[in-house]
């Protein structure tokens, strides 16, 4: 059998026949790797697609980062603002307690000025008319004023 074999071998068409048939064979391989890659390939592209929205994820991606930049641009206005108007409170503290300690100074000058005033008024109830009511009362009148 083995040298039937190799007197196949000899003959020129049975090379032939036989390399026809191994690019054959490595042909229909190829093809196989082709599509096989081609299904990679899909597989691939459609990791790449949102599957709610439809979009690429790099769409996806570069929206949510627009979105992120007004997020923290809206922040930093919202901290300035926030530092605004902390300072305006605080300059609202210092000019209460300012407005509070002249209130308190105001209210102590003005219990100061009631007493001698009612003091002043004692005097002139006080005061005893003379034999001449109206020099009496310019008497009180004057002391009254100076």
């Amino acid at each position: 059998m083995p040298t039937y074999l190799l007197g196949l071998f000899a003959k020129r068409g049975f090379v032939m026949l036989a390399v026809i048939l191994m690019l054959a064979a490595c042909l229909t391989a190829q093809s196989a790797r082709l599509s096989h890659a081609k299904a990679d390939v899909a597989r691939a592209r459609l990791a790449l697609v949102d599957p709610l929205t439809r979009r690429p994820w790099r769409e996806e991606a570069a929206a949510a980062a627009r979105a992120l930049g007004v997020c923290a641009a809206s922040r930093e206005m919202l901290v300035r603002t926030l530092e605004q108007q902390n300072r305006a409170f605080e300059s609202f503290k210092e000019a209460s307690a300012q407005a509070s300690t002249r209130a308190a100074q105001a209210i102590a000058s003005a219990r100061r000025a009631s007493t001698s005033e009612r003091q002043r008024a004692r005097q002139a109830l006080a005061a005893t008319p003379g034999p001449n009511a109206c020099a009496s009362a310019d008497a009180v009148i004057l002391q009254s004023l100076g």
